[in-house]
């Protein structure tokens, strides 16, 4: 494997669970500063040994070794509340794929760190995640019920699915024209809404000098009302012709200027945008575990691997059927990645 952190525990288990097979993972996190299992890990374990009403073991704060064997995937109500300003959106990576092979609607309501670094904010798993998904035949209700940060947590977000019977391939591979860019600032608690509006500024300002960018900036500066603790950060998405969805994102931290938070997510979306991709890197290895389980040939044009989707790619092949191919495309500094899926079939269905 070429990456040891939580994200190999969070597909093997989710595969584990769909595919009603043993699964024994060690070196948890291993090359961690603080290695093994943290809250939002052991609660992400957790809720799938609930989900499946599986044997767990090893399932202790620290722990660098888990073993579940899970039983058939049920449907229902789940509730996880991490304790820590833990990334309920990392939860969700571990339980939506196993919530559309149950045997009816699956409702979750999770609690921790909405906004959090080291994961992806709740503001891409709506405006771009969930949106790509549909593509799949995936449908995902979802309510952002109060936002938390780091260190409180404290956010509050629900969503519930309805199961599939096969997931659909997808195609994305052509990236059209910019149709659309909107820019989302925020600060939470006691910050100033001053500071968003910097941000804001910044960031349209940036936007508006860039020579592939020839649409209105929608922008925003908000002072989150609905939040615990306090936070600031900024979310770009911008949208093409064909669908596309890109984003750049960027969490304010004390002694960061506000200019400086708003350069990194604009710098993160227009890398994207120079390229011409059709997803950016942070979608790359969150699709894999669709594509994999999708009926057909998936294909995506992205930017070359991460390190995060090479990993995805290596333990999704040891695990199923699904046969990955990542083919660069000379001299533009893209690739299409593509996926033979296994077409799994809903069993309860």
């Amino acid at each position: 494997m070429t990456e040891g952190g939580g994200q190999i525990l969070r597909i093997a288990t989710s595969l584990s669970s769909i595919f009603q097979i043993a699964v024994r993972i060690y070196d948890i996190r291993g090359g961690r500063k603080s290695p093994g299992l943290k809250a939002q890990h052991l609660n992400g374990v957790r809720l799938l040994r609930d989900m499946t009403e599986a044997s767990l073991h090893g399932d202790e704060l620290n722990s660098q070794t888990i073993e579940l064997i899970p039983n058939k995937l049920k449907d229902g109500s789940f509730k996880v509340e991490i304790g820590t300003a833990g990334a309920v959106m990392l939860l969700v990576q571990s339980s939506l794929p196993c919530s559309l092979f149950s045997s009816g609607p699956c409702n979750f309501h999770f609690t921790g760190g909405t906004n959090v670094d080291f994961a992806p904010p709740v503001d891409y798993n709506i405006q771009v995640l969930f949106p790509i998904l549909k593509r799949f035949g995936i449908e995902v209700d979802y309510k952002v019920e109060r936002r938390g940060y780091f260190p409180k947590g404290g956010g509050k977000f629900s969503y519930q699915t309805e199961p599939v019977k096969r997931l659909k391939a997808v195609n994305l591979l052509e990236f059209g024209n910019i149709i659309r860019c909107t820019v989302h600032a925020y600060v939470a608690g006691v910050l100033p809404i001053k500071i968003a509006r910097e941000m804001g500024d910044t960031a349209r300002k940036l936007l508006e000098k860039a020579a592939n960018l020839d649409v209105p900036i929608e922008c925003e500066a908000v002072k989150e009302e609905n939040s615990f603790g306090n936070g600031s950060g900024i979310f770009i998405v911008v949208e093409t012709s064909t669908g596309c969805l890109l984003s750049g994102s960027s969490l304010g931290r004390r002694g960061l200027p506000a200019e400086k938070v708003a350069r990194k997510a604009v710098d993160e979306l227009l890398e994207s945008v120079h390229h011409q991709v059709c997803v950016d890197k942070y979608t790359q290895d969150q699709l894999i575990i669709f594509m994999a389980l999708a009926a057909g040939k998936s294909a995506m044009r992205s930017e070359p691997p991460t390190e995060h989707t090479r990993t995805a790619i290596t333990l999704v092949e040891q695990m199923t059927q699904a046969k990955f191919s990542v083919t660069s495309n000379d001299g533009d500094g893209t690739c299409i990645i593509e996926c033979d899926g296994t077409g799994y079939y809903n069993r309860y269905l």
